[in-house]
Parts: structure tokens; sequence; C-alpha cells
């Protein structure tokens, strides 16, 4: 009897062990309905220089209209990097101890960071970027289709809007004769393709690679402007941080300043020409959910590109400039500022 006793508990614990394992093998949870109700999810945002905040409040908003209630089923971890890359992969390493679910870095600094935190930790955490450059190029995916790793997000597209952000200023600015553009990244500013498009425009570039804001500081600051430039900002993270600083300098220089977003002209750029923010925060607080509650890995969430595009322009720095912008420039504009 005992014997029989044995056998019928040793062929019950084989059983339900594996009925467990076959239900984990096919994704499903074993938690309850009521433990998936009061679960607090915990995602970790890399916030870089402010020019990106606009993709980082219109991503909370996303997530609250998708039923996320911060403090109450969600919590945002925080940190804020510039443009040191060994100081952010630090602060990103230290994100990393809290016990997240997701991790949301915004600009390519932030996601090259983190990709390289969790492969040097061998960690499966799931990356969402809110806003990154070619990432294949740049090595943070196999494919746009599907990343073959933990990372997913949605492209900013600069790399290639570059160039019609540099069609779109002469249209806007036709004095122009020389386009001063100091850079740091290859790949988000698609430098290629850019030298590129200034030979078939037939206008002058005056380009310099900065390793860092100090080199970025430094060339402005003993750069020698002359009538018919324009200075045309980077999008990368490092002249990100000096937006402010740029557009205060194209209006004491009176020449024409082009930025990459909203963000730049309403600080003084004279237009802009690229992906709509607002729209990008909301594709990736979908991707994050698709992630959170849909059981999704991020190899399984092909990369997104940008809902939509804006060209924005800034009349009362146009005035400054003594530009008149004609009519038929401004009726392209998504948005003008008076």
């Amino acid at each position: 009897m005992k014997k029989k006793l044995l056998f019928l508990f040793i062929l019950f614990v084989l059983i339900a062990g594996s009925t467990v394992f076959f239900l984990r093998s096919r994704g499903f949870s074993l938690r309850s309905q009521a433990d998936e109700k009061n679960r607090v999810y915990v995602v970790g945002v890399v916030r870089a220089p402010p020019t990106l905040d606009g993709i980082w409040e219109s991503f909370r908003m996303k997530m609250k209209d998708l039923g996320y209630e911060e403090g109450k089923n969600i919590v945002y971890k925080v940190t804020e990097v510039g443009g040191d890359a060994a100081e952010t992969k630090k602060k990103v390493a230290l994100l990393m101890d809290q016990h997240l679910d997701v991790i949301y870095p915004l600009g390519g600094l932030a996601t090259h960071a983190a990709k390289e935190v969790t492969d040097e930790q061998h960690l499966s955490l799931p990356i969402v970027f809110g806003i990154t450059a070619d990432p294949v190029r740049a090595k943070l995916v196999r494919d746009l289709r599907s990343s073959g790793n933990n990372v997913t997000g949605v492209l900013s597209a600069n790399e290639i809007v570059s160039s019609k952000r540099l069609q779109l200023l002469l249209e806007a600015a036709p004095g122009i004769k020389r386009i001063v553009f100091p850079w740091n990244d290859p790949v988000t500013t698609g430098i290629e393709t850019f030298r590129e498009t200034a030979r078939i425009l037939g206008i002058a570039l005056m380009e310099k690679r900065v390793a860092s804001v100090d080199e970025l500081d430094a060339f402005l600051g003993a750069f020698s402007f002359i009538p018919g430039d324009a200075l045309f900002r980077a999008s990368d993270t490092i002249s990100a941080t000096r937006v402010e600083a740029m557009a205060h300098l194209a209006l004491a220089k009176k020449i024409p300043f082009s930025g990459t977003s909203g963000f730049d002209v309403e600080r003084g750029a004279l237009m802009s020409y690229g992906a709509n923010f607002q729209k990008m925060g909301g594709q990736g607080a979908v991707l994050v959910d698709k992630i959170l509650r849909g059981g999704k890995a991020p190899t399984d969430l092909p990369v997104e590109l940008p809902a939509d595009f804006d060209l924005i322009v800034n009349l009362g720095t146009a005035r400054i400039l003594g530009i008149s912008v004609a009519p038929e420039f401004l009726a392209k504009a998504t948005r003008i500022i008076q």
C-alpha cells in the first residue's frame, strides 16, 4: 500500500512539473488574474537633454491612456544623462539595479549605454528606445523587422531627414552660402549623405567633428562667422546639450540656425524639420505595453518609423535676421511660431 501511495505521489509530481514546464514554454503566466491586476510595473527612463522631453511627456500620457497610473500600477525610475558616454553608462548601470521590467532610453547615447550594460551583465531586460537613428548600422539590432535581441523602439530617421532639412533651410533663407556644421556621431548625423547633399545643392560645408561638449563650445567660440553663413545642428546628444547656446550665438551673429525639432525652434532656431515627437512617444508607449501586458519580447516587435514629420518655422527669428520667408514655404509648415 505504501509503495502504491509513493508511486502515485511521484507520478503526481512528474505530471505537475511537466504541466508547469509546458505552460511556461508557451508563454503562459501562472500568476492569477488578481496577481496581475495588483502588479506594479517598474520602467527605467533614461532622459537625455531636455530637447527630447516632448517624447518623454507624450510617452507618459499615452501610458496613462493605456491604463497605467503612476504610483498605482506603474513606477518610473528616471535618471538624467548628458553628453558624456562613460558617465551615461555608469548612470544606466545604477538604474539597472532598480528591479526594472523595461528600460526606456531617449537618444542614441542612452540606448547604446543600455545595450552595452545588458550585454555585459548578461541581462535579458527589454530595451525600448524612445528615439535613435539607424540602429542596424549602429549595431543595436540585427534587422528592423526583428532585432534578434532585447532591443526595439522608434527610429528618429534623422540620418535620412537631415538632407531634407538642409534643402528646406536653403528654401527658407536663399541667401545662405555656407553651412557651419559641428557634429559628433556619424550614424545619427548621416554625414556621408549630408556631404553629398551639400555638394549637389552647391553649398559650401564647414564641418567639424567634436568629441565632447567642451570641444563643441571651443569650436563655436573660436569660429569666425561671416555673412552668408548658417549654423546647422547635428542630431546627436552633444549638440542637444547646447541648443539654447547655439540659438543665442546664431541670433547674436545674425545668421540662420537650423534645429532638429520644435524644441529648438521655440528657443530661437529659424526652422526645424524632423519626426513628430508627440507621436513618437505614443508609439514607444504602445511597444512597452505590448511587452508588459502583452507578453511580447522586443525581438517580436519591429522597430518603427516615425508616424509623422513636422516643419516648424519661427517668424520672430526671421524678423530679427531680416529674412522674409516666402508664403509658399510657410504653406508647407506644420507649425509657425510668431
